[in-house]
């Protein structure tokens, strides 16, 4: 299985590296996730230069095979988010992945 950095680790690890509290950086990654959600709820793209850009998108309405019962259902329209990585991040994950064997 692999591994995860849940908001936990990744408070850990900011206040460690930057040498601050994990109280103060507590709530700067909690202000930033607010930040994004509110930003996104309204229509707003995120973009975080290094890692990539937030967006959202509406899927629309369609049919599907409910798995159980093999009878079509009709799946509702809705508003998703959609991740597009940098070409800083698609960089360094196809390095990884050239230097893994």
């Amino acid at each position: 299985m692999d591994e995860v950095l849940n908001k936990r680790d990744l408070i850990s690890e900011i206040a460690s590296r930057a040498h601050i509290p994990k109280v103060v950086t507590s709530l700067i990654i909690n202000t930033m996730i607010e930040l994004m959600v509110e930003s996104l709820s309204g229509g707003k793209k995120v973009r975080l230069t290094s890692l990539g850009s937030f967006s959202t998108r509406i899927k629309p309405e369609h049919t599907a095979i409910h798995p159980a019962t093999q009878e079509p259902i009709v799946v509702p329209e809705r508003k998703t988010v959609k991740f597009t990585p940098s070409e800083v991040l698609r960089n360094k994950l196809q390095d990884d992945l050239t230097n893994w064997y």
